[in-house]
């Protein structure tokens, strides 16, 4: 079994710092800095869908996603597929994920993108508009409870 160096958890002020471990447990990064969490089975590869595909995906979706773009926008996105493109745009090849899944018996929903290379991610409650964590430049941050 892998040694778990890294335990974030949720009772940090917002932007605390995830290296304080001081939060609830819900994401664990091993000694090779992989995540460790299960998918729930929905991983979307957001990048590569058409607009039509865009325009199909249900309502909280198309909500994370422009919640996302809007955090880092200069312009606030009315649409997901402006917003998607915008993600795109400054994504390394255009990549951006979304994916569901399990840490520690919680349901999350990831959407993740790579600005100049580096990782960069909203973590969500499952279901919910709720940010829990931040990942910038690779880096996990606590934003929510």
């Amino acid at each position: 079994m892998k040694k778990l160096i890294l335990i974030l958890s949720l009772s940090l002020s917002p932007m605390a710092h995830a290296n304080d471990l001081s939060c609830d447990p819900f994401l664990a990064v091993d000694e090779e800095g992989d995540r460790n969490y299960q998918s729930l089975g929905r991983s979307l590869a957001i990048g590569e869908m058409s607009p039509q595909r865009l325009n199909a995906l249900n309502t909280l979706t198309k909500r994370q996603l422009m919640f996302m773009a809007n955090d880092d926008a200069p312009v606030e996105y009315k649409s997901v597929v402006d917003a998607v493109e915008f993600l795109k745009e400054g994504s390394e090849a255009g990549e951006v994920y979304l994916e569901d899944v399990l840490i520690r018996s919680r349901a999350y929903t990831i959407l993740t993108w790579y600005p100049g290379g580096n990782e960069y991610a909203i973590i969500f409650r499952k279901g919910t508009l709720k940010e829990i964590a931040a990942i910038e430049d690779g880096d996990v941050y606590c934003v929510g409870q």
